[in-house]
């Protein structure tokens, strides 16, 4: 019933049907799937933070995330916690991350953005995104995009805005079976707005 649940939520949240999605997703996250059998209920929990954070209804999301904390506390749920912060304008120092290396390529992303918030020099970040980039299985455009801010602070216009182009038509394909990455497309338009004006 879980795995029906969530993929009847997926589809929708791809679609742009946010409401119905966000219904979808809670019925996945209330029954069946427990931690360790079905559907994990983190990927449930991330697509209900997804969609509430692109309604910037962050107040209903840190709630969410507090019922989840409180229903599942073995589950490390900080990142999801810096990643709303972030989104909500505030500055979450990388302290508010794991201790631990993120094992998720959203969350290595992530990590990624908040080291740029927070002030660390877009060079060293450069060469991080390579790393991180090597052991990729998803997301590619994110890290893509975030490697043109990196440029464009760098000086290098030309290079940063040829990269954002291509992530933003990445990540908006993407988005039509993944969608993780709409939460996220924001953060690129803005950016190649920034350097188109």
């Amino acid at each position: 019933a879980s795995e029906t649940a969530f993929e009847c939520a997926r589809g929708l949240h791809a679609d742009g049907a946010l409401a119905p999605a966000l219904d979808w997703y809670r019925r996945a996250l209330g029954r069946g799937g427990a931690q360790g059998y079905g559907r994990n209920k983190f990927e449930v929990l991330q697509g209900i933070l997804f969609i509430l954070a692109e309604q910037r209804r962050f107040a209903e999301a840190e709630a969410e995330v507090d019922r989840y904390d409180a229903t599942y506390p073995n589950q490390q749920v900080r990142a999801e916690r810096a990643f709303l912060a972030w989104r909500a304008g505030e500055a979450p120092t990388v302290a508010s991350f794991p201790a631990t290396p993120p094992n998720q390529d959203l969350h290595r992303y992530w990590l990624l953005e908040l080291r740029l918030l927070n002030g660390e020099d877009p060079q060293p970040l450069l060469t991080a995104v390579a790393e991180a980039r090597s052991g990729l299985s998803s997301y590619q455009p994110l890290f893509d995009g975030l490697e043109g801010e990196l440029l464009a602070r760098l000086g290098q216009q030309a290079a940063a805005r040829t990269r954002l182009e291509t992530a933003l038509r990445q990540a908006r394909f993407q988005a039509a079976g993944e969608p993780n990455y709409r939460v996220h497309l924001p953060i690129l338009e803005g950016r190649l707005a920034t350097l188109q004006h």
